[in-house]
């Protein structure tokens, strides 16, 4: 035990002191030393990093999958369960899983066979294997005829004394197990590094598509739950808006304003929405005029909805109004002057709704 080399020890119980002879005792010895020599205590902190990077590598993917199916959210508003509590729960337990399956089979397999190395290094401090054979069949008999019990962290003390056995027969088997051992290695460690690799170049929209449900999914149960709270219809409108879902972001607006009639930030959405949506059935100039004079109305110190009043009269063809609203916008927020200036500059040189993409690219 102990990873450096002044603080390392190796600990012997009086009772097998007692059972074993000094030749036994030389082998059990060679067997710690077999364990440092091949720093295998080194190599089990790189299968405890390697643990991290496939929990990652594997749970996140799962997880982006999980998030971007349907059927994941029709299960949890099926079963009325916090969309947080159901991403909490579908984080955990694939990390379980995936925690059992690396330490039962790959840490399992790689500790079974260093293990197996370091019995191996009898032969180099003791030219043969008889001393550990009789140790490790003195420890099965004295830990209760444990000989053919398995386990997941060592090979049998059967199979440890059979295979010691074919190594007195054939030498080589020796080498044939250090390269299985460090093979095995150079190909986990591959296995990582490629795995890695096409994890960090995955698209991220994946992510983002994934992270964009969730959100939706989560506003949409807290609507359900506080109906009397328009905030939740006004963020979903906002998200679908985003989104380009243009005819659902107003539905989402409209529910919203039916909780809150004058809420200036719903009306200057809803503006916006009716001037800028890429869906040409949504547009409506004269209302997004209307609905901006009154968000307006509400709240005149706001540079952003006057912008958005700025736009409605640009839509109507009204531009020295649009210009005088930018105008006012600057003087109430001149931090966003550069922005404001550009949005009179287009007005001027162009049209709605012929350049609207062009205007949308600039906001």
């Amino acid at each position: 035990m102990g990873v450096s080399k002044k603080y390392r020890y190796v600990l012997i119980t009086p009772a097998l002191l007692e059972v074993l002879s000094p030749h036994e005792v030389e082998a059990v010895l060679a067997h710690e030393i077999g364990h440092v020599k091949k720093y295998h205590l080194q190599l089990y902190l790189v299968l405890f990093l390697g643990f991290g990077l496939v929990a990652s590598l594997i749970a996140s993917p799962m997880l982006y999958l999980l998030l971007n199916s349907s059927i994941f959210y029709q299960v949890i508003n099926f079963a009325g369960i916090d969309p947080e509590a159901a991403l909490a729960f579908s984080g955990t337990a694939p990390m379980f899983v995936i925690m059992l399956v690396y330490f039962r089979y790959v840490f399992g397999f790689f500790m079974r066979n260093f293990e197996r190395q370091a019995d191996l290094a009898v032969f180099n401090a003791m030219g043969v294997s008889t001393p550990l054979i009789n140790s490790l069949e003195k420890i099965s008999w004295l830990s209760g005829n444990i000989r053919d019990k398995p386990s997941w962290h060592h090979f049998g003390i059967g199979q440890r004394v059979d295979f010691l056995e074919k190594c007195e027969r054939d030498k080589s088997l020796i080498g044939r197990h250090d390269r299985k051992v460090y093979g095995s290695l150079v190909l986990f460690i591959a296995m990582l590094l490629v795995s890695a690799g096409v994890f960090w170049n995955m698209d991220i929209k994946i992510a983002d598509e994934a992270n964009i449900k969730f959100v939706e999914s989560v506003l949409q149960q807290r609507a359900r739950r506080e109906p009397d709270k328009a905030v939740w219809q006004r963020l979903l409108g906002d998200l679908k808006q985003e989104l380009g879902r243009d005819a659902e972001a107003l539905a989402a607006y409209e529910k919203s304003r039916t909780l809150e009639p004058n809420n200036p930030d719903t009306l200057n959405n809803i503006a916006w929405l009716l001037v800028t949506a890429d869906d040409p059935e949504v547009h409506d100039a004269e209302r997004a005029l209307a609905l901006a004079k009154k968000a307006v109305s509400l709240r005149p110190t706001a540079g952003f909805i006057l912008d958005t009043l700025a736009a409605a009269y640009w839509a109507n063809n009204m531009i020295d109004e649009a210009l005088d609203a930018e105008r006012v916008a600057i003087k109430l927020d001149p931090n966003n002057r550069p922005f404001y200036r550009r949005q009179m500059d287009f007005y001027i040189n162009n049209t709605w709704p012929a350049d609207l993409k062009a205007w949308t690219k600039q906001q």
